[in-house]
């Protein structure tokens, strides 16, 4: 039987793509917090991510800009292994996956970068791990680079870290599968919650993250538990060893972080707004909101500046919707309620946008704009990426119809679409327009895979044999379309739904009209 440290060494990280981490997101955060991007627009840059895991982001994003080059350091040779065959399959030759440790890096010859990430990985690592990746940052991001990095915070695990202890505890000497173990201990755990045990009675929170473990993978809990040096940081500690590195606070990736009003209560605010510094604010908010979690984004060699050094860095980015107009909501979340954005100039915004992406300066053109300054447009714009449906975009699109017949441009994307990766109920295609990964339904992934490969006159029973050789039916109201009549009635719904949403897909560059 493994000891229990190492058994995280045997357990693959599930795939996942991280759009806080893509540098589209990055580059907003800077701007809004007055902090001008590493690279000018267009420009080529260089991006290590630091604990790739398997390297899914990394290889999306290489897929994106081509012209840019990507780098991956993880200690897992599984997942070097997952991620080295995925860009073979993708035809991405512009990444590198580095199997090794972190404080092996001095081997690695990695060049100088403009992006550094390091998602859930800082906090799961030995001292001397973590003081191997502030000697590489400080060595290897350029001025003005930005770095982020993910991770478990306090107070939030303060009162529930006895969790893990428990799994821990109770799965030593258990024998079979660790994920497995890690399953049967979520029940065990439950029934004490259920029962009324007085650790969660006392503290409900921990109810509230059992829940949340038993409806995530259960290879990623396990990574979680087995990690051995699992230490959850104080975003005062984490500020501390960066500024050692020579870098500064520069924004949170969630972005209502970056904000007053939209990160806390209303009760809540007088106080945050007296905070004589943005340190002091942070510590604030996690304490109002008891964070358990932190997406902090960190710049080297530069201070933010001024807030009105804010609206000229926006207008060197684009912004488009992720939806169409009529499927757009009108107010944006707040901690005790909703901020409704239902006047001007938000609806023209959210009209024009859900047309195509655009720049604030193509925005100023149009007479629904010409009253507005570049000021109130880009505090506009700010308040609409906090609904999360308005982005930040890559590049200005075009309009787009939707076609009846289509193509799969890109190779990456095509094999996305033939073999799916991962178990969600949806795929992960990528926009080299966002710039980051657009999930589609596995059923209109079937789909849009069947029309590009045979056209509409031969998708559906191309489509058949697809989901028959793999046993990925359509599903019909949750019942598995496992006939053939059923099945080409399920293709019909299936499309259907997706007919809207094609002209997005158009603009987006997931299809093309053939």
């Amino acid at each position: 039987m493994q000891e229990q440290p190492a058994v995280a060494l045997d357990i693959l990280y599930p795939s996942g793509f991280y759009s806080y981490q893509t540098p589209v997101m990055l580059d907003y955060v800077a701007a809004i917090n007055g902090i001008a991007p590493p690279v000018a627009q267009a420009a080529p840059f260089t991006y290590l991510d630091l604990g790739c895991g398997d390297g899914f982001t990394i290889i999306l994003l290489a897929a994106i800009y081509p012209e840019c080059r990507f780098i991956g350091v993880d200690f897992n040779p599984g997942h070097i292994a997952v991620g080295a065959a995925l860009a073979r399959a993708g035809g991405i030759d512009n990444v590198r996956l580095i199997e090794g440790g972190f404080e092996d890096w001095r081997g690695f010859e990695l060049p100088d970068c403009d992006y550094i990430a390091m998602h859930g990985v800082y906090a799961w690592i030995s001292e001397t791990a973590r003081q191997a990746l502030l000697d590489l940052i400080a060595a290897r991001l350029r001025p003005g680079g930005l770095l982020y990095v993910s991770y478990n915070a306090n107070p939030g695990w303060a009162a529930v870290a006895p969790l893990r202890q428990f799994f821990l505890d109770f799965t030593r000497g258990m024998t079979g599968d660790p994920v497995s173990n890690v399953a049967t201990t979520i029940r065990h755990l439950k029934e004490l919650r259920d029962k009324g045990a007085g650790y969660f009675a006392q503290n409900p929170a921990a109810g509230g993250v059992l829940d949340e473990m038993a409806g995530k993978d259960m290879g990623y809990v396990a990574h979680e538990i087995y990690s051995p040096h699992w230490s959850p940081l104080a975003f005062s500690a984490v500020t501390r060893q960066m500024r050692g590195a020579g870098l500064t606070f520069a924004g949170s990736a969630d972005l209502a972080r970056n904000y007053a009003r939209p990160s806390v209560k209303a009760e809540f605010l007088p106080l945050l707004l007296k905070a004589r510094d943005r340190e002091r604010a942070e510590l604030y908010r996690d304490y109002v909101t008891n964070a358990f979690f932190r997406r902090d984004v960190f710049v080297k060699a530069a201070e933010p500046l001024p807030r009105r050094a804010v609206p000229p860095l926006l207008e060197a980015l684009s912004f488009g919707s992720k939806l169409r107009f009529v499927d757009l909501v009108r107010t944006i979340p707040l901690p005790d309620g909703e901020l409704p954005l239902a006047d001007e100039p938000f609806e023209s915004l959210r009209r024009s946008l859900a047309d195509r992406a655009q720049t604030i300066a193509e925005l100023r053109a149009d007479a629904k704009f010409a009253g507005q300054t570049i000021e109130e447009l880009g505090q506009a714009l700010e308040l609409l990426v906090l609904g999360n449906q308005i982005v930040p975009f890559k590049l200005p699109s075009q309009p787009a119809a939707a076609p009846r017949d289509w193509t799969v441009p890109l190779p990456l994307n095509r094999h996305l679409l033939r073999e799916p990766i991962g178990t969600q109920p949806y795929l992960l295609l990528i926009s080299p327009f966002i710039g980051s990964a657009v999930p589609v339904p596995r059923g209109e992934a079937v789909v849009l895979l069947a029309v590009a490969e045979a056209g509409q006159e031969g998708a559906v029973d191309w489509s058949w044999d697809y989901v028959a050789a793999r046993q990925l039916w359509l599903n019909v109201k949750g019942v598995p379309a496992d006939r053939r009549d059923a099945h080409r009635a399920a293709f019909a719904q299936t499309l259907d739904s997706l007919v809207p949403r094609l002209a997005k897909f158009v603009e987006f560059g997931l299809i093309a009209p053939r």
